[in-house]
């Protein structure tokens, strides 16, 4: 009698991608999840290493394979003690554990003694998928023209690459097209800070947004902006966090997404708003040319005169053209990048070597 393999999930937080990986792995692994942010309290950080250690050194015997979530403190002692009891050790890379961007406070590889500890991490595991090829070397002329990315960093690095794009279930509803609000952009990005906002072009949207009265700018999940950016137009309307279900009616609602960041691996936050119909804005980094394909427009350097030229050419669109890329759109998420496709990368990649055959 087969049984089923035991798989150990490992995640900073229980993020969307952790849920969505947890189930669409579960009809094949037994999965547990072991969830804990090292970041919420740095003093900690050493006795989290010693306690997972512990935890990890009597109890990675009873797995068959081990998938990290990012690299960061927490992936270090997983694929040491992987190595050790010749267990396999997958880490994703979705994208702060692959860049440094110090002007901004922004990249795990920043900080010398963590960016050692995914180094080693990266160098012990049995492979390593970024959710896109950009996460293993990218060159950033939207913003410092640097270069970024694993290899970049660690270019003796001889762990082999699998990239493993996210994945996407969800059909549109044709009639939502017709229903959306004219002119209307969505931008979704979490965060409280300054750095965060300029990290997701925030900054561009809010001090030129009054150039374009006729179109609305909703902004999604921001906390604190007005303490930066006190002269907010009215035509740019901050919804603060909102819940997943509030998300995707926005999503419905608006024509556009706007997605301009300085860094960026797969983000959700652009594929959640194309499959809900809305014409791509995005900047040249990370995955979202490749997302975007031949759709919408690109921002093509962090400049008002580059934002506001893609603003200009969306709002051109005819109401035909506009419903046609919105259905295209769509279209472009659920036929490129279905769930079952990186749920059948993930089982792959797990199972190959592993001390258990992949039951399918």
């Amino acid at each position: 009698m087969k049984t089923t393999p035991r798989l150990l999930y490992i995640a900073p937080s229980n993020s969307t991608f952790v849920k969505k990986d947890a189930r669409l792995l579960s009809g094949v692994y037994q999965i547990r999840l072991s969830i804990s942010n090292w970041y919420k309290t740095p003093l900690l950080i050493p006795l989290k290493f010693i306690t997972q250690f512990f935890q990890l050194l009597f109890t990675i015997g009873r797995y068959d394979a081990v998938v990290v979530m990012f690299g960061g403190y927490w992936s270090y002692i997983p694929a040491l003690l992987g190595k050790v009891f010749g267990k396999r050790v997958v880490i994703i890379a979705g994208g702060t554990d692959c860049v440094s961007y110090p002007s901004i406070n922004y990249g795990s590889l920043r900080k010398p003694f963590l960016r050692r500890i995914i180094g080693w991490s990266y160098s012990l595991a049995s492979a390593i998928c970024p959710v896109d090829e950009s996460l293993i070397h990218t060159h950033n002329l939207y913003f410092d023209n640097s270069e970024q990315g694993i290899k970049c960093f660690f270019p003796k690095l001889k762990t082999p690459f699998t990239t493993i794009h996210n994945g996407y279930d969800y059909i549109l509803d044709s009639e939502l097209i017709s229903e959306k609000e004219p002119n209307s952009f969505i931008t979704v990005a979490l965060g409280s800070t300054k750095e965060r906002f300029v990290l997701k072009g925030l900054d561009l949207i809010i001090e030129n947004a009054v150039s374009f009265p006729e179109a609305n700018f909703y902004i999604c999940g921001v906390d604190n902006i007005t303490a930066f950016f006190p002269a907010i137009p009215e035509n740019v309307k901050i919804l603060g966090q909102l819940n997943s279900a509030e998300v995707n009616q926005m999503f419905r609602k608006a024509e556009f997404v706007v997605q301009i960041s300085i860094s960026e691996g797969f983000p959700n936050a652009l594929c959640e708003g194309m499959i809900n119909g809305c014409i791509p804005i995005v900047s040249p980094v990370g995955a979202m040319p490749h997302i975007a394909g031949n759709l919408g427009f690109v921002v093509k350097k962090r400049d008002p005169e580059s934002f506001c030229s893609a603003i200009r050419s969306a709002l051109s669109l005819s109401k035909t053209e506009r419903e046609q890329q919105s259905k295209l759109s769509a279209e472009r998420i659920s036929n490129n990048f279905p769930e079952s496709k990186r749920a059948e990368s993930l089982m792959k990649i797990i199972a190959l070597n592993s001390t258990s055959k992949m039951i399918v």
